[in-house]
């Protein structure tokens, strides 16, 4: 067995488990405006949670978001699920294997517009947390992870009322490595629960999501060649009405004064991505799986050498929403519509081990679209670096960060150094 130790990074978007943080980061957003008499065709339409920033681990936002094609480690659970049973060169060559992530994040500043509605917001506090564990067994790969978020935010311009969000979501992962170390897939199922309400949240709205099909995703590494191929897709998730309930397990039809919509829809989604890697250090040496001799195409990674340069970028399709109305403007007590039609993202990433087994550094952009046909689309743009830092052990101290109009996240990230 390898031995690991946690590795805390930021979390700032988690693709296969979008509905957890969109449920976070929306209600988050709620505009000054909210004390309106509410629109009555809130309580028809199906609201739709459409992940937009990037909600991830660390090196996720420090690529923009181009990690399908990446895929390793537990921190990449959320963007491709193939990293449950993924083998990192360092641990290749052990029969049994685990590892595990830790992330968090805070979202900066008030009147965030989350979803580019253009309602604004007076959101006071926002953070996010999440793990991933997993364990290795040859080939095959198993695992969970879990995402909790909290907020707090005023529901008027004077800030006197305050309203209140808590979720847990979670999912358990299975993967399985193929051929020699080439192909591997993986895919998770997931369910959750949020709590919504004013004040402590001691009066509010649970919403339960049930179990649900998840998120699914393949990594093609072919062994000895310098590029890596990744596909991932989620099925969607729909709540509905009977899963709304107060504390005491009732069902309810409004959050205040505003409608509760007749669904709650993440939208399915499509990905797909690639990296390469330039110089010395070799991209997919061959896994042995615990066994020796070690087989032809299998290397020591001590023996690697550690400079080089990667490039990723991904391209990801969410699907449209059928009658489909804007969270923060739900939230508003305002209709307005999202999601008509798909939205396709775009994400670039490099990343290079500037100063050999000290220094990473990583840049990334990327489109967030827009869901509603009378606004255009935003571009991001994104930091990251790792640093060895030795106390004892290697250590690695990181600093994260995204920004854009109307958005802004940070994080401090600190892990083993591989």
């Amino acid at each position: 067995m390898a031995p690991r130790v946690p590795v805390v990074t930021p979390l700032a978007s988690a693709r296969s488990l979008g509905f957890a943080c969109l449920l976070c980061v929306l209600p988050c957003a709620m505009p000054a405006s909210a004390g309106a008499a509410p629109d009555p065709r809130l309580g028809s339409g199906s609201l739709d949670f459409f992940q937009g920033p990037v909600i991830s681990s660390g090196r996720a936002i420090g690529l923009g978001g181009a990690t399908i094609g990446v895929a390793d480690g537990a921190e990449a659970h959320l963007e491709n699920p193939a990293a449950f049973a993924f083998r990192h060169p360092a641990f290749g060559h052990d029969w049994f294997d685990w590892d595990v992530g830790l992330s968090y994040v805070r979202v900066l500043g008030n009147g965030v517009d989350m979803d580019q509605s253009g309602q604004g917001g007076t959101g006071r506090d926002a953070q996010a947390t999440q793990g991933g564990f997993n364990l290795k067994f040859g080939r095959f790969g198993i695992g969970v992870h879990v995402v909790t978020q909290k907020c707090s935010l005023g529901v008027d311009a004077s800030g006197g009322s305050v309203f209140g969000f808590e979720q847990t979501f979670g999912g358990i992962g299975l993967g399985y490595v193929f051929l020699d170390g080439d192909l591997t897939v993986g895919g998770v199922l997931s369910s959750g629960s949020a709590r919504i309400g004013s004040g402590d949240l001691s009066k509010g709205v649970r919403l339960e999501s049930g179990l649900s099909g998840g998120a699914y995703g393949l990594l093609w590494a072919p062994v000895g060649r310098p590029w890596r191929v990744g596909l991932t897709g989620r099925f969607p998730v729909r709540m509905t009405q009977d899963r709304a309930k107060d504390w005491s397990g009732l069902t309810v039809a409004q959050v205040g004064d505003v409608p509760i919509p007749a669904a709650i829809v993440l939208p399915w989604s499509v990905g797909l991505g690639g990296s390469w890697i330039w110089g010395p250090r070799p991209r997919n040496p061959r896994p042995s799986f615990g066994v020796m001799p070690l087989p032809p195409g299998a290397v020591n990674h001590d023996a690697l050498p550690r400079p080089y340069l990667m490039a990723s970028a991904d391209v990801l399709v969410t699907g449209a929403t059928a009658d489909g109305i804007g969270a923060q403007a739900w939230l508003a007590g305002v209709y307005q519509r999202s999601g008509a039609t798909p939205s396709l993202h775009a994400r670039a990433g490099i990343e290079s081990e500037i100063w050999d087994d000290r220094l990473v550094l990583r840049a990334g952009t990327y489109f967030e679209p827009s869901r509603f046909d009378d606004r255009v689309g935003r571009v991001h743009g994104a930091v990251g670096l790792d640093l060895r830092v030795t106390l004892g052990l290697k250590w690695r101290v990181g600093l994260y960060g995204d920004w854009a109009k109307g958005w802004s996240n940070t994080g401090l990230g600190l892990g083993f150094w591989h």
